[in-house]
């Protein structure tokens, strides 16, 4: 679709008010303070404003000097500079994160104005910009690696598509060279980057589409060469990232294995895991830190095949509108290749959350935009009115939600209190509560909390952890024993929780049994452990 009159003033005036809406929403967001993994990544980490820190976010002292388990310097380097040139308060973090988002929505309608939109491009940035399942990337310090992945992609792939207006030379050569450094940015931000690896390519093949034929000529040699021109840095830096990756700075991030003890099982968890994805965004009421992975039993499990089904019809979609309605497929595409990197069929931790849906929820609200404005347009006058009144209803449901759960990310307690109404019988949800109210100075309440995480689940190490913590700081020391001594015997090495222990143990062998032997033997194994958990006590 050729656009007409002032392009890039419309575009400018729409992205703009994307911007402010975003900001606007997430206004209340600047004032919470630090919460969930931000103490661990920020708060308590010393290094940040040390000397020579920069250096060695390049090397293997990385992950001593982080709290990460891999290697995303884009994202501690971001810590770095905004705790020094700004000030290692919540605030500063904050603004930063409300930028990033509210600037990726502006990205979002400007990419959506050049693929033929129109004014219609306002709909997907005003959707990302207010849906509350985004929330916990953006409120989340320490989750701002969802926000930067999506803002690097989305800059990425706006350049790509922008070659579609030009045969120079001079500019198709700036233009790949500043993709190429957005996709390092990305992929440096959090592994889910790679996903741009499918993702550019794609946009070069919908730009060939649009306003030309793909029987053309002139189509086709602009595809092989955009193409060749791709692949010929794309795979270089694919392999510098990979070496860095898994074998110079590997990180000791453990792999959990295959969400249901397999490839195969894994995979059919994945479809399921996609069709959940897809109902939040559509319907996000619920939002949780705490999500359990569905279990699929069997091929004949119902939500598995409800989800087959729900995808074979996306795919059709995609085939059948691939020509006449491209923005179409390439937001259903640009879903389904960010879910990817987090379908967890290559295993990893924590395997559904919230914030994994920050980078998905791109491709959906192109798609979304876009199937209202087909909508819209096919339909009569009642119909026209009808459609507008359920987007006004969408935005203000959307903003209503979002606005309420930035208020609940207001700090630790505000938080887990929430999390605690939602999952009373969660021994996680009851650990972190205990672990606020240990913080409160509330003893006796972090035991009786920590007590209820026990009698669910006996084994939970994070559970006998915080009563021991309780126990410890009323002074009970022969009850907060066996405790910790639980915790020794049931983590694996290389845990924050592990070594929090032995941290504790030596204080009480120190200070308390008087034994300096058995207190310096508990010191050194956690340093052997973890050196970079020595920050949080000397």
């Amino acid at each position: 679709m050729q656009q007409t009159g002032n392009t890039n003033s419309d575009r400018f005036k729409l992205a703009f008010l994307s911007f402010c809406i975003a900001c606007t929403v997430y206004a209340g967001v600047i004032w919470n303070d630090f919460t969930y993994d931000d103490y661990l990544v920020i708060v308590n980490n010393p290094y940040i404003e040390s000397p020579g820190f920069v250096a060695r976010c390049f090397s293997k002292e990385y992950f001593y000097i982080s709290g990460e388990a891999t290697y995303r310097p884009v994202v501690t380097l971001l810590y770095r500079f905004i705790a020094e040139t700004l000030g290692k308060q919540a605030v500063f973090f904050h603004i930063i994160s409300v930028f990033l988002h509210a600037f990726t929505s502006a990205c979002i309608v400007s990419l959506a104005y050049s693929a033929g939109v129109g004014t219609w491009s306002i709909l997907p940035g005003i959707f990302f910009a207010v849906h509350p399942v985004l929330t916990e990337a953006v409120c989340s310090i320490a989750f701002v690696e969802d926000v930067l992945i999506t803002f690097f992609s989305v800059i990425a792939v706006k350049l790509i598509t922008s070659l579609r207006d030009t045969d120079s030379r001079q500019k198709t050569f700036f233009v790949h060279f500043f993709t190429a450094v957005c996709f390092l940015l990305a992929v440096f931000s959090k592994e889910s980057g790679m996903a741009l690896a499918i993702l550019l390519p794609a946009s070069i093949i919908f730009t060939g589409i649009q306003n030309r034929s793909l029987s053309q000529p002139d189509t086709k040699s602009f595809l092989r060469q955009q193409m060749l021109y791709i692949t010929a840095w794309m795979l270089p830096l694919v392999l510098f990232y990979f070496s860095v990756r898994f074998y110079l700075l590997p990180g000791y991030a453990t792999t959990p294995g295959w969400l249901g003890g397999s490839f195969l099982k894994a995979s059919l968890n994945a479809c399921v895991i996609a069709m959940e994805y897809l109902g939040r965004l559509v319907y996000p009421i619920s939002l949780s830190l705490v999500r359990s992975p569905p279990e699929v039993k069997s091929f004949i499990d119902p939500l598995l095949l409800i989800a087959i089904v729900l995808h074979v019809m996306l795919a059709l979609s995609c085939v059948a509108t691939f020509r006449n309605v491209p923005v179409w497929s390439f937001g259903v595409i640009w879903f389904y290749v960010s879910f990817a990197p987090v379908s967890n069929i290559i295993p990893f931790w924590n395997p559904v959350a919230d914030r994994y849906v920050y980078m998905i929820a791109v491709g959906f609200v192109l798609a979304l935009a876009c199937l209202i404005k087909e909508l819209w347009l096919c339909s009569k006058s009642w119909g026209k009115i009808l459609i507008n009144c359920v987007i006004v209803i969408l935005v203000s449901v959307w903003t209503e939600r979002t606005v309420t759960r930035v208020g609940e990310w207001q700090n630790n307690q505000t938080l887990w209190g929430k999390e605690l109404m939602l999952h009373p019988s969660n021994p996680a949800v009851l650990a972190e509560n205990a672990a606020v109210a240990n913080q409160n100075g509330d003893y006796k309440k972090a035991m009786e909390l920590a007590s209820k995480a026990l009698a669910l689940n006996p084994k939970y190490a994070t559970g006998h952890y915080y009563l021991a913590k309780s126990l410890l700081m009323m002074k009970r020391y022969d009850e907060a024993l066996p405790h910790y001594r639980e915790v020794i015997a049931t983590q694996k090495l290389q845990t924050h929780l592990y070594c929090d222990a032995l941290f504790d143990m030596a204080y009480m062998a120190d200070k308390v049994y008087e034994d300096t032997e058995l207190a310096e033997a508990n010191y050194r194994h956690a340093l052997l452990v973890d050196p970079a958990y020595l920050r949080a006590y000397f």
